[in-house]
């Protein structure tokens, strides 16, 4: 399964924003949609004729929430809260 290109990214940008408003301590985000916390990364997008995809790492593993519907969006922001938000790593 390949990254998201970068036009995925950008039709994801008003939902992105709402990753980076989160308040994860730490939080970088690379190039290519890439989000760590720190140095760790945390979440990456991939895509594929099935649709569009997070990983997001939760408890040392990653989970793959596809982010083609709201109810994923949420899901993953969800994950990335309970996770990250006001943690310190």
């Amino acid at each position: 399964m390949a990254r998201a290109r970068k036009v995925t990214l950008q039709k994801l940008e008003p939902w992105l924003d709402s990753v980076r408003g989160i308040g994860i301590d730490g939080l970088v985000e690379k190039a290519n949609g890439a989000f760590y916390q720190r140095r760790v990364g945390i979440l990456h997008f991939h895509e594929d004729d099935g649709g569009v995809y997070a990983d997001v790492k939760v408890r040392g593993e990653w989970q793959r929430v596809q982010i083609d519907r709201a109810e994923g969006k949420r899901r993953v922001i969800e994950l990335l809260t309970r996770e990250y938000a006001g943690k310190a790593s």
